[in-house]
């Protein structure tokens, strides 16, 4: 499942979600210790709308089940939803808070978690993800701005994995 195939299944489906907040929705929830069977009964939650097309809950489901492959791979192989490098910064940079902003709104819509018992690296993290998700500005294509949108990326990355391995295992279930 890649970015291409999960944009033209959602145009499909006429849905207005960014694939890249689709996927965070679904990391994040999956990092707050939801099973993937449960993130397409979410999608009402998430959308602010009942879902009509019942191949959205199909791909969620899917996508989900790969994700949470991802998070628990022990080479680190998960990878979050962008464009590829081919495409301008500013649409990765603008995935980037799209997922972000996703990912936050699936772990709290997970409601596993109160923001009091967060431990202090994780809170850490979401403060910073709620800066990213709010980056909306258009970046010029140079070397320096790729160089650190990469490194935005990975911190992300990485972040997504250190919330998993903290908080999935000790979500009540």
């Amino acid at each position: 499942m890649n970015y291409k195939e999960v944009y033209s299944r959602l145009s499909e489906c006429k849905v207005e979600l960014h694939t890249a907040e689709l996927h965070g929705l679904v990391t994040g929830w999956l990092c707050a210790g939801a099973v993937p069977g449960e993130a397409a009964g979410a999608l009402p939650e998430w959308l602010g709308e009942e879902v009509t097309d019942e191949s959205l809950p199909v791909l969620t489901a899917e996508m989900a089940k790969a994700t949470l492959i991802d998070l628990q791979d022990v080479d680190f192989g998960f990878h979050m939803m962008l464009p590829d490098d081919e495409s301008s910064i500013t649409e990765r940079q603008q995935s980037i808070s799209h997922w972000c902003g996703g990912f936050l709104a699936g772990f709290g819509t997970s409601g596993r978690f109160q923001q009091s018992e967060l431990p202090e690296d994780v809170a850490e993290i979401f403060t910073d993800m709620a800066r990213i998700a709010n980056l909306n500005n258009d970046i010029p294509d140079d070397d320096e701005n790729e160089s650190d949108l990469m490194e935005i990326s990975e911190y992300v990355r990485m972040s997504a994995l250190f919330v998993y391995t903290e908080c999935a295992s000790k979500a009540i279930h």
